[in-house]
């Protein structure tokens, strides 16, 4: 474990964060630390950082890395004194293993109480604000609920098979899967398992998802023969969802500005049958040539905005560590022009869909107020009518054309969408 906090330490600033966390396992396996359990350890550190730097520094053991490892290892994998203080020995460069500092540490836990609000929360102090303006009176149980690991949820690919199919499947595999609340496709697992590895995901039966982002591809309402675009398609998880909902028939192009992702979207579409799916890569410019060509052309465009992630912290713990309110500002920006730009590509009596994995007002309502407020020929969709048309489930939102699904609430990741004829 040391080796992997090492290595992530090193890393930091230098590339993504995905990244870092793939070398910082590639650094522990060289200390035949198992990859897998390394994944889960490193996922507590990161769901506890704040806290277990707040400790460290509150109780005099310090703020190096040694330090915070202590108190990992004592508060989340309530390994006893005499087991930490040799490794702190050993390993410490300049800082000092302290019996009596350790002890206190212990004593004081993550809930002592001058532990600041934000650290508590594990977020960013100026993300405090946003988060009590989104939640009010519920913040404390949402955010407590985002830092609880999620269990693993699966979307039934309908182009290979049922729902009773991949339980039948999964049940050959020793894997009890229950199915999902909101979804009608989606499964949740109720055991840890390395999903991967399993046949009903190489054959393209299940496929990872969010019961919250299924139920977003689900609101897009894409129907066979339709002309529909996944606008900020990434590595094509609502594209897989669309091309099922479509049957394979009509025309479904997922669209992005990052080819890595794209390519991924590649490899899935095969594993998953999507036969009337094509890739395109955007320039990003205002005046790419393909959106320009395309214009009026698409009965159905989902724009799911590039955001700060937070409706996902509970499933991407280390995103909370890089958020920043200049980052927002940026993608708040981003977020309307995207919803401009694919305006245009939406024919006449077609629907533009909007959706985040976030839980902020800024990225979710405010968007979808100043939309409506530059375009009043758009025409709100009524989500709650659509949804009840297409499971038993009722109505989750407040509203009727808007939904804010959240972990506390939903148990999904936190997920806004809004719909515009227009």
């Amino acid at each position: 474990m040391l080796a992997a906090l090492t290595a992530l330490e090193e890393q930091k600033g230098r590339i993504s964060g995905d990244e870092r966390i793939e070398r910082a396992i590639e650094a522990g396996a060289k200390h035949n630390a198992e990859p897998y359990r390394l994944r889960g350890l490193l996922d507590r550190w990161f769901r506890h950082a704040r806290r277990i730097a707040f400790v460290a520094e509150a109780s005099g053991l310090g703020a190096g890395l040694i330090a915070r490892w202590a108190v990992f290892a004592a508060l989340i994998e309530k390994r006893p004194p005499e087991a930490i203080l040799p490794v702190m020995r050993g390993a410490a460069k300049g800082e000092i293993a302290d019996a009596a500092a350790l002890r206190r540490a212990i004593a004081m836990g993550f809930d002592h109480r001058a532990m600041p609000e934000a650290v508590g929360f594990e977020m960013p102090d100026d993300f405090l604000p946003l988060f009590k303006r989104a939640f009010g009176a519920r913040l404390q149980q949402e955010t407590l609920a985002s830092l609880i690991s999620p269990a693993s949820i699966v979307r039934v690919n309908t182009l290979k098979g049922s729902r009773d199919d991949a339980i039948k499947s999964l049940a050959r595999a020793s894997i009890r899967a229950e199915p999902t609340l909101l979804s009608p496709l989606g499964l949740v697992f109720k055991q840890r398992t390395e999903i991967a590895r399993l046949e009903a995901f190489e054959s393209g039966l299940i496929e990872v998802q969010d019961e919250g982002s299924q139920v977003v591809a689900m609101l897009v309402d894409a129907k066979p023969g339709m002309q529909v675009l996944d606008f900020c398609a990434g590595a094509g998880g609502k594209t897989l969802a669309l091309a099922a909902a479509m049957e394979n028939k009509g025309h479904l192009v997922a669209a992005d500005t990052h080819a890595k992702r794209l390519q991924r979207a590649r490899v899935r579409m095969k594993r998953a049958g999507a036969e009337n799916a094509e890739r395109i890569l955007l320039t990003g410019e205002p005046n790419d040539p393909w959106l320009r060509k395309n214009e009026g052309k698409f009965e159905r465009v989902l724009v799911d905005a590039p955001c700060t992630g937070t409706g996902a912290w509970r499933r991407n713990p280390d995103a909370r560590l890089t958020a920043s309110l200049e980052e927002l500002q940026r993608l708040t920006a981003l977020q309307g022009q995207l919803l401009a730009r694919a305006r245009k590509l939406v024919k006449p009596g077609g629907v533009l869909v909007y959706s985040t994995c976030s839980v902020l007002t800024e990225e979710n309502g405010d968007i979808a107020d100043a939309f409506l407020k530059a375009h009043p020929d758009a025409q709100p969709v009524d989500l709650a009518a659509l949804f009840e048309s297409k499971t038993s489930a009722p109505w989750p939102g407040d509203e009727p054309s808007r939904l804010q699904l959240t972990p506390a609430l939903h148990g999904t990741d936190g997920f806004f969408v809004a719909a515009f004829r227009l």
